[in-house]
């Protein structure tokens, strides 16, 4: 309310223009700023999970786990008792306790996972995203030059509203797909900070900008004039991650109503390291592990979709 109130007032109490404007002119004074990053080192690979999302980290951190030893760091706010049980047995991977920060929460915790993270080069993952090769190749892609490597889509919105946003330059980027991310955190460190503190201000930013945390990390790239690398998501759904004519991830989406295995089974065919996946979902099924029984997965098995415009209209539904 107290926040309310004074979007409302401009400095001399009168009347803004619009009440968007405090937090217009607190994103703008944030890319005015300088910051230093800390000390950074080496490579590793992020996620960032809570309860319902446990099942989907176990399964994505055993198949990352195939194809390189990079180490794993899962940034977490809720009980992890089973999802540490359900990963014992693979090397090199961190438990790190988020539940300090409340303000972070669902896609705001991004950002904070990765500038929290002590790595250099930062490969971010989602819940529902895993890789298929070494992504070795993709960190190398990144540099004080280029310092963040992303797929983009052609499904969604490319332009903002200027008077929610007050963003007027052109708007050249793509809008990213935040399933899988590669970062030189240190060189880009300002626009992870902006973008942090949007995520800070979900509440407003995530109803104004075309997909919560995808849209937010575009409109600092946009802002900043961040020169980046990028590369096609392929479709249809799972999303495939490729570069350079090379297939480097999977992103199955749909947190919410996650079905594993499989959104689509009639494209299962088509999702690389699809038969691994099937084998560690019946793994892991188990209740031995207490991912399923306490509600750490959503389980949806006859969700189906008939056709891809289905499936962007359900998308298009839940991230409205």
């Amino acid at each position: 309310m107290i926040r309310l109130r004074l979007a409302r007032l401009s400095a001399d109490n009168s009347p803004l223009a619009h009440p968007n404007q405090w937090y217009i002119d607190a994103f703008h004074a944030q890319c005015a700023l300088s910051f230093t990053p800390p000390a950074l080192s080496g490579d590793g690979i992020v996620f960032s999970a809570d309860g319902r999302m446990w099942l989907m980290v176990a399964i994505a951190v055993r198949m990352v786990r195939d194809v390189t030893d990079l180490p794993i760091q899962i940034h977490h706010w809720k009980e992890i008792d089973g999802a540490k049980q359900a990963l014992s047995g693979v090397p090199n991977v961190t438990f790190v306790d988020q539940s300090h920060n409340p303000q972070h929460h669902g896609f705001a915790t991004k950002a904070q996972a990765i500038m929290h993270s002590g790595f250099r080069r930062v490969i971010w993952l989602d819940s529902d995203a895993y890789l298929v090769n070494d992504p070795a190749p993709l960190l190398e892609s990144v540099t004080n030059y280029r310092p963040l490597l992303y797929w983009h889509e052609s499904l969604y919105p490319t332009s903002f509203n200027e008077q929610r946003t007050g963003i007027t330059k052109p708007q050249l980027q793509q809008h990213p797909n935040n399933g899988m991310l590669v970062f030189d955190a240190q060189a880009i460190w300002k626009e992870l900070s902006v973008w942090k503190h949007l995520s800070e201000h979900a509440a407003y930013w995530y109803r104004h900008v075309s997909f919560h945390d995808e849209g937010t990390l575009r409109m600092v790239l946009v802002q900043l004039g961040t020169d980046c690398t990028f590369s096609q998501c392929r479709l249809p759904s799972p999303y495939h991650y490729e570069h350079v004519g090379v297939p480097y991830g999977v992103h199955r989406i749909g947190t919410t109503y996650k079905i594993w295995p499989g959104i689509l089974p009639r494209w299962q065919f088509l999702t690389a390291g699809e038969a691994r996946v099937q084998a560690l979902w019946r793994e892991l099924e188990s209740d031995s592990y207490n991912l399923v029984s306490r509600g750490y997965a959503r389980r949806s098995h006859d969700r189906q979709f008939r056709n891809d415009q289905d499936l962007r209209k359900f998308l298009h539904r839940q991230n409205r």
